[in-house]
């Protein structure tokens, strides 16, 4: 079988045969539904210069995403999806300059990702589901694997942005670097072994900036990155977002505390919700460490929740 790409990054390797996706040091995908098997600009021996490479690649990631009018959020985060999948595969065509092949390839590795996880949300929403804005929301984030790959996309693009800024050239297809969510802001903690805490209450308020009379997004972390609770009881987790549409938010619990959560982890969570909203959560759990995320912004804002007896 022919290779048809291969990509090396800090994260993981692509080797993309035919209609399979192998990504080493992760896990193994095989996908039925594309097969990259045009070769115009694959392997082209004519290496883009930087000017080239930008102005190709904000074509693509300016390109349409293939949102549109569609009768239920099904169709529409489906067709989300299938947007980042020709993005994918448009990038992967360039024969990116040595300065950006790494960053590029980060950059590859985010577009399929989003693919993968979106084309799961599509599959677990309802086929009936009237394409609202607050449907597709809630179940284009249903799990982490969406917000890990936006986290992703817009780590490359800012990665990019520094290189274009560094040679004088345009590059504003992204637009995300100020809602990059690479760092997480310190939380505090409430509960401990000895006295643990069940009722639970978390402001989510803009944070207030220099010359700004509303201040800016709060992306950078809940109000506590540590709860302590009680096993066998109901805990009760009130999650008060004050950030206005068109950010989304929501709070989901998974098993365990790897560093990305996984969707098998998920226990529960509340739908993501675009603007200001009151999520209550409540769950009863047995002793053990658990993790809470924001799945738009997973990275940055999320908690550690141990549960003791």
């Amino acid at each position: 079988m022919k290779t048809k790409l291969i990509f090396f990054t800090t994260r993981s390797i692509i080797v993309a045969l035919g209609s399979c996706a192998i990504i080493l040091s992760t896990a193994f995908r095989c996908d039925d539904s594309w097969d990259i098997t045009d070769d115009e600009g694959l392997g082209s021996t004519n290496q883009l210069t930087l000017d080239e490479y930008f102005e190709q690649i904000n074509e693509i990631l300016y390109s349409d995403s293939a949102r549109s009018d569609y009768n239920t959020a099904k169709e529409v985060i489906a067709a989300e999806a299938e947007g980042y999948l020709e993005q994918f595969k448009e990038a992967s065509k360039l024969n990116v300059p040595d300065e950006v092949r790494s960053v590029h390839s980060d950059l590859v590795n985010a577009l399929y990702d989003q693919y993968i996880s979106n084309r799961s949300a599509a599959a677990d929403t309802p086929d009936d589901l009237e394409a609202t804005t607050e449907n597709i929301n809630a179940y284009s984030h249903y799990t982490a694997d969406v917000g890990y790959a936006r986290d992703d996309q817009s780590g490359a693009g800012c990665n990019l942005e520094e290189i274009a800024v560094d040679n004088n050239i345009a590059f504003d297809a992204l637009g995300v670097c100020e809602a990059n969510t690479g760092t997480q802001a310190e939380g505090k903690s409430i509960g401990t072994e000895e006295n643990p805490v069940n009722e639970i209450y978390m402001l989510h308020d803009l944070i207030p900036t220099e010359g700004s009379e509303t201040g800016r997004p709060n992306v950078d972390g809940f109000e506590y990155s540590s709860i302590t609770a009680k096993a066998g009881v109901p805990i009760n987790i009130v999650f008060d977002n004050r950030n206005p549409a068109p950010f989304v938010f929501n709070i989901c619990v998974y098993n365990g505390n790897s560093e990305r959560v996984m969707a098998r982890q998920r226990v529960d969570g509340t739908f993501a919700f675009a603007g200001e909203k009151v999520h209550e959560l409540s769950l009863t759990l047995e002793p053990g460490t658990y993790t809470y995320v924001d799945n738009v912004h997973p990275v940055a804002m999320r908690g550690t929740l141990t549960v003791v007896e």
